[in-house]
């Protein structure tokens, strides 16, 4: 397995590819207007990610840094989506 001094950037890094990925994939999702589709993706995607971590051999692998970066993207496509809709559903 990993050392504590390696496994505790594992807990980081989803929070920072989330913050990193945020703006931007806001900015694309509030331009290009297609929540449904990107709240598709992003379900597919999470879906894909989890199935890799479970069949990911136990030991150290590069993997599990693909895979933790992408649980934080994958919180921004969804977080942008679904906040930005809640304005749509309220009425004037």
């Amino acid at each position: 397995g990993y050392e504590y001094d390696q496994a505790k950037y594992f807990t980081v890094l989803p929070q920072l590819a989330f913050m990193l990925s945020t703006p931007i994939v806001s900015k694309i999702i509030e331009t290009k207007g297609k929540k449904a589709l990107s709240l598709l993706f992003a379900s597919v995607v999470s879906l894909v990610n989890y199935i890799m971590m479970y069949y990911t051999p136990f030991g150290k692998s590069s993997y599990l840094w693909i895979n933790m970066a992408m649980l934080g993207f994958i919180n921004s496509i969804l977080t942008s989506c679904i906040y930005s809709s809640v304005a749509l559903t309220v009425p004037k």
